[in-house]
């Protein structure tokens, strides 16, 4: 097996045949699952030149010289040879780091990773007398696997064993001339190795034996590529934690990983006859209404899905308490006050119980951004149709909003309610005006004042551009009113330009300009206008 050797034409073709002869005598089936975590493509073949020297020019699109042997492509995944519907196969790599599964060439057959370890490569062989007509290495075998970066160890093509169904024999198949199909991905000289960046491998497997049936020869695994299966995910979701008597649970659950079946899914948990647990459920995305839920009571649903890599996700849960029904909104939305930026962004908080079949006591409010509003930690009363709380501002975009509180249940149960309140925003604005223009001794200058609404940057420039002025380059930008005093004006008949050009958050880019001179008056705010 370790020494390379030249072949002859007629020998090499003389083993290609007695190989091929081999594969037709045993079942073409599937071997692993498309679901493995390595793809693509090596490339197999001995090839020698027209003067007999081996080379190894692995691009069968331009091959300027006449093979004498080679096993040709060897698809390492169904996905990559594009025969899934015929043949579920594949190679991947385990967390532990061993290479299972089946690798496909359409001239050699299945070659085989993992299992292998143990058995005799290249054993001594007797006649029918007891004679010694070989003397062989006898290495045992070991199973290929990962080692840091590099992939060490044995594969097979089963075509050499001498049951192909199996693989498992020591003993070459007849057919093959001696040939026992084993194929070494590490060596002093060569080896197959792992780019763990981009999960591309390199290097080259050898696939012959000691007495020059050099009938595979080299592989090259540049076009092979190990992808890491992430474990699967699931995540379920409810409309409402809390339901009245006779209503029904509303959850949805989306997942990452997972094998896209309608029976991918789970189902446990839930309350008696409402139907959750009678089925699988689609992956990796659905929703599922239960039936009309008439047992007060708290409930857990949970559900788990199967992954890409043949294994379980995590179980995803939530719990709803039935026999009472928390409502929670806010009133009127949160708006940008133009007028009055004092009194912008804040609502009202309204809450009760309703339908009332139930009593919820001991409430809490919470928010997400404690200590800065008023809710969060609020003494609040326990919940009746007409409670409500505010009006309180709304400090970020959303804001949310928590009540919980307790049912009366034995023992009693949370009931939590949260809401998510977003800010409604105004158009984008920009107004620009000249609010002073003042002249001592032969000096004018002008107060220039803005207002702007959901503005991100803004630059003062004139036209045409002069030497410092007082208006230039950036503009504090916040909500409502600014100004700056003291910026220079010509002294009539010249005329400058004043302009400012935003940057909004909302819409188009916002421009406001006017001509200024000593003569100008100053002015009211213009009425908005989009440039």
């Amino acid at each position: 097996m370790y020494k390379i050797h030249k072949l002859s034409k007629i020998l090499s073709i003389l083993l290609v045949v007695g190989v091929l002869g081999a594969l037709a005598l045993y079942t073409h089936t599937a071997r692993s699952s498309a679901l493995q975590n390595m793809s693509g493509f090596a490339w197999g073949g001995d090839w020698t030149d027209q003067n007999g020297n081996n080379i190894q020019d692995l691009n069968p699109n331009n091959v300027p010289y006449e093979p004498t042997g080679g096993v040709g492509w060897i698809s390492f995944n169904c996905t990559s040879g594009g025969n899934c519907g015929s043949d579920d196969y594949g190679v991947n790599i385990e967390a532990n780091g061993d290479l299972v599964g089946y690798a496909w060439s359409s001239n050699y057959g299945w070659l085989k990773f993992g299992g292998l370890a143990g058995q005799i490569i290249d054993p001594d062989i007797y006649d029918g007398n007891g004679n010694l007509i070989h003397n062989g290495l006898e290495i045992p075998s070991t199973d290929a696997k990962l080692n840091g970066n590099n992939i060490t160890g044995w594969a097979r093509f089963c075509a050499g064993a001498a049951d192909p169904n199996t693989c498992n024999e020591t003993t070459p198949n007849p057919l093959n001339g001696g040939w026992d199909g084993w194929v070494s991905l590490s060596g002093s000289n060569y080896g197959v190795t792992l780019d763990p960046t981009t999960g591309i491998l390199s290097g080259y497997a050898w696939g012959g034996n000691d007495n020059g049936k050099n009938v595979v020869g080299w592989i090259n695994f540049t076009d092979v590529i190990y992808e890491p299966v992430v474990g699967p995910t699931v995540s379920l979701t409810v409309e409402s934690n809390s339901i009245p008597t006779g209503g029904q649970v509303e959850l949805s659950w989306t997942g990452a990983n997972l094998v896209n079946s309608s029976t991918g899914c789970e189902a446990t948990g839930g309350a008696p006859s409402d139907g959750w647990t009678d089925d699988l459920h689609a992956s990796p995305a659905g929703s599922f209404d239960t039936n009309d839920i008439n047992t007060i009571g708290t409930y857990t649903y949970t559900i788990k899905c199967m992954g890409l890599n043949g294994q379980w996700s995590p179980t995803s849960s939530v719990v709803v308490t039935v026999g009472v029904d928390l409502e929670f909104s806010a009133e009127p939305s949160p708006v940008y006050d133009n007028e009055n930026p004092e009194e912008a962004y804040h609502t009202v908080l309204h809450w009760g119980v309703d339908p009332i079949d139930g009593e919820l006591v001991n409430c809490q409010a919470t928010s997400s951004t404690p200590g800065e509003d008023e809710w969060d930690g609020a003494d609040i009363d326990d919940p009746n149709p007409t409670a409500l709380f505010g009006p309180i501002y709304v400090p970020a975009d959303p804001t949310s909003y928590t009540i919980t509180c307790q049912n009366t249940l034995t023992p009693p149960q949370n009931v939590t309610k949260t809401i998510l309140v977003y800010r409604e925003e105004l158009p984008a604005t920009l107004e620009f005006w000249p609010s002073s223009v003042n002249c001592t001794n032969n000096l004018c200058t002008a107060t220039l004042s803005w207002n702007i609404v959901n503005g991100e940057s803004c630059v003062a420039s004139t036209i045409p551009a002069l030497p410092p002025t007082g208006w230039g380059g950036s503009i504090q930008v916040s909500p409502g009113f600014g100004n700056q005093p003291g910026v220079l004006v010509p002294s009539a008949p010249d005329t400058t330009i004043y302009r400012l050009s935003c940057d909004m958050e909302f819409g188009p880019d916002l421009v406001e300009e006017f001509p200024l001179n000593s003569d100008s008056e100053a002015s009211q705010p213009p009425i908005y206008q989009e440039n």
